[in-house]
């Protein structure tokens, strides 16, 4: 009788981890893929401005 309870505790909380764990995986996840994104939309806005001027250069230079 304590063996079965214990085994279903047991089974429980093994649920638990591993829900735990996939929450956990997911958060990490979703926190690594945002910073990815933020440096992402920085490096486009980087590049964009890196134009803009290569852009104004040239416009001078032509002009």
């Amino acid at each position: 009788m304590k063996i079965k309870r214990k085994a279903r505790k047991f089974t429980e909380f093994k649920k638990d981890f591993t829900l735990s764990a996939t929450e956990l995986f997911m958060f990490f996840l979703w926190r690594a893929f945002s910073i990815k994104f933020i440096i992402f939309m920085c490096l486009l806005q980087f590049i964009s401005f890196i134009h803009g001027i290569k852009d104004c250069i040239i416009g001078k230079m032509v002009l």
